[in-house]
């Protein structure tokens, strides 16, 4: 059934595995069986449930999905009830990256309409003490050195859109943890129409301790969608150096006309350089 299953749905690559002898090869299977056959396997394995059954008692039943929501066959396009979405953390990531600078966001997804997306949060931490034996040259310095970086969780859903980036970011925020170093509230599921979301109960304990709140610093791409998410959650928006280097080289090649490699290291350098810039004034001067 694996290999039926990894072969996809071409009955002509499954003639070898279908016959009963090495050396006596049926004829290959007619299309309609090896899909009859995938879909009853598929259906053992969620114990005959429809798909959103299955993948419901999955969530419920897995500590570290902290969101879970089912499309609403009713909703309207471009809702909040239209995305059927998991998150999937841990308390011991968001508590590595509960003090990040910055967060990543980034979304994977497949162009076909059924395909959905992949959508990943990274946190950012700078340090300001460099690694043993880095060169540092001080022009390019602007008071730390590098990142840490910590996971924060991955999300599946069906759609690619601004809601998707809006709803994983909820869903970190609501795990975050308060400021005592050792904070001993507890995560509590909370039930909605359409699923339930996790959070970590973190009650008043006196006025040295407040609930931690997401960073206000996200870094992105150019998707519009998340742009736009950012802005609801009040977040100021970063373009990834890569990008940003990308479309300063497209604006080079395409409206320049420059496309030596020694001049186009030099004007890399020379954004890399005001890039790094610590004050506006600074910025200014060089």
């Amino acid at each position: 059934i694996r290999q039926l299953t990894r072969h996809g749905l071409h009955a002509a690559k499954v003639q070898g595995i279908m016959a009963t002898d090495a050396g006596d090869l049926q004829r290959a299977p007619e299309l309609k069986y090896v899909q009859q056959v995938q879909k009853n396997t598929r259906q053992q394995a969620r114990n005959d449930k429809p798909p959103y059954e299955a993948l419901d008692d999955l969530n419920r039943d897995c500590e570290r999905c902290i969101f879970y929501q089912r499309s609403d066959p009713t909703a309207a396009e471009n809702t909040r009830e239209e995305m059927n979405m998991s998150v999937y953390s841990h308390v011991q990531l968001i508590d590595a990256g509960a003090d990040c600078d910055a967060i990543c966001l980034d979304t994977k997804w497949l162009t076909r309409s059924d395909g959905g997306c992949v959508h990943a949060g990274i946190g950012l931490k700078q340090s300001t003490t460099g690694k043993p034996g880095e060169p540092v040259h001080g022009a390019f310095k602007a008071g730390y050195h590098h990142h840490y970086s910590f996971f924060l969780g991955i999300a599946l859903a069906n759609l690619d859109c601004y809601f998707t980036t809006l709803m994983f970011c909820e869903a970190v925020d609501r795990m975050m943890p308060c400021t005592d170093p050792n904070c001993p509230h507890p995560v509590v599921r909370v039930e909605t129409a359409l699923g339930f979301y996790r959070k970590r109960d973190c009650r008043p304990v006196g006025p040295l301790h407040r609930k931690r709140r997401l960073c206000k610093i996200g870094i992105i791409d150019k998707h519009r969608g998340e742009a736009r998410a950012l802005r609801k959650l009040e977040m100021r928006m970063v373009l990834c150096a890569f990008h940003a280097y990308a479309a300063i080289l497209e604006y080079l090649d395409k409206q320049l006309g420059v496309r030596d490699y020694a001049t186009l290291r030099e004007a890399v350098l020379c954004c890399k350089f005001l890039a790094r810039s610590r004050t506006a004034a600074e910025a200014s001067n060089r």
